[in-house]
């Protein structure tokens, strides 16, 4: 005789063959995909901080930000748990114990556990610091913010480990005080790390550290002159296969710093003018074929760079006169240059330089 079979038995039939069938190796592989994604993700936010500390607004390509990430995310804490369990192996040897028992060697050895510590997190945090920001970082002044940023995290989480071991805190909290004790030690973390980087940055570029920084701002005509002079060095050096110039050759041949020189870049970039390769640091290329790039062009993307979908020009009102008089001058100051390309502006460029040369 046959029993029915109840709901429930035909369903754990039914799981039952579903995971009987299920291949454990896809869920390996979506694992890992996850925590890659995971990793990158945290990395790539950690990454943004750091270039806003360094005061850099371009972000690495995907390709260089995997191999990068990658290479702290192994190498780092490779290094350090190798270095820790060398230290434990070493420190449960034979020759160590007899070593130890000597009083000289018994407080180098006791020197040496509590120094150690230390120059590991030293160590992770100038990779950290030298790595991440998507800007060249000189390694002295990654060290100086590492050591900083080291010493502070190694004490403050002795302190850390010393108060949550005597404090009754379960009483209180009970089931949450781990996950509420591990969310502030997580804070803690993360500002001593950014203070270090902070401390790099600063270091490394001590004309910031005035308190009263006066912040340059170029006015109009400046940034139209320093645009097309930047788009004619480097349509210059792509004709005469020279290396495309980078932010800092740049900022020199105009006499002006990186942070100044920067937005008029970025403008020329989001107008597809000018682009920039993945080299580092970053060099920059013509957006367009020099000989179809209007020289025009150029001008009107520097005059409409701050413009956006809130602020611009179409949201002003408009005055007939005030409207026909801009209009007569736009149309007067284009009508002589409106057919210009780039590489005829390179092309004159050469010929009053070689007319120079001769006089």
């Amino acid at each position: 005789s046959t029993t029915p079979l109840s709901f429930a038995s035909v369903k754990q039939h039914y799981k039952g063959v579903v995971l009987a069938r299920m291949n454990s190796g896809i869920l390996g592989s979506l694992g890992l995909a996850l925590l890659l994604y995971n990793v990158v993700s945290l990395m790539q936010k950690i990454e943004s901080a750091f270039n806003f500390t360094w005061h850099v607004t371009q972000e690495r390509s995907f390709a260089r930000r995997f191999s990068d990430y990658l290479s702290v995310v192994l190498i780092g804490p490779v290094l350090v748990f190798s270095a820790l369990g060398l230290t434990a192996s070493l420190t449960h040897s034979s020759l160590y114990k007899e070593l130890d028992s000597f009083g000289v060697f018994h407080a180098l050895f006791s020197v040496i556990g509590f120094v150690l510590p230390y120059l590991l997190i030293i160590l992770a945090f100038t990779l950290i610091y030298v790595f991440v920001p998507n800007t060249k970082v000189k390694i002295k002044s990654a060290l100086v913010g590492a050591i900083v940023a080291g010493i502070a995290w190694e004490t403050v989480g002795w302190l850390f480990a010393s108060f949550i071991s005597n404090a009754n805190y379960t009483a209180i909290y009970s089931a949450f005080a781990a996950l509420f004790f591990f969310m502030i030690w997580l804070y803690i973390s993360w500002t001593i790390l950014l203070t270090g980087a902070s401390i790099a940055f600063y270091y490394q570029n001590p004309e910031f550290r005035s308190r009263n920084r006066r912040v340059f701002v170029l006015s109009n005509r400046m940034k139209e002159k320093v645009a097309v002079t930047v788009m004619v060095r480097v349509a210059e050096a792509f004709y005469q296969r020279q290396p495309a110039p980078n932010l800092s050759s740049l900022g020199q041949s105009l006499n002006l710093a990186s942070e100044s020189l920067l937005p008029v870049i970025d403008c020329l970039i989001a107008k597809g003018l000018l682009t920039r390769n993945d080299e580092d640091p970053p060099r920059f290329l013509p957006g367009q074929a020099p000989e179809l790039l209007l020289a025009i062009d150029i001008i009107r993307a520097v005059r409409s760079a701050e413009e956006d979908d809130i602020i611009n020009f179409g949201r002003l009102p408009h005055y007939k006169k005030v409207d026909a008089f801009l209009r007569q001058y736009q149309d007067a100051a284009t009508a002589s240059i409106q057919s210009v390309t780039l590489k005829e502006l390179v092309t004159l460029l050469d010929k009053v330089d070689e007319q120079n040369n001769m006089l």
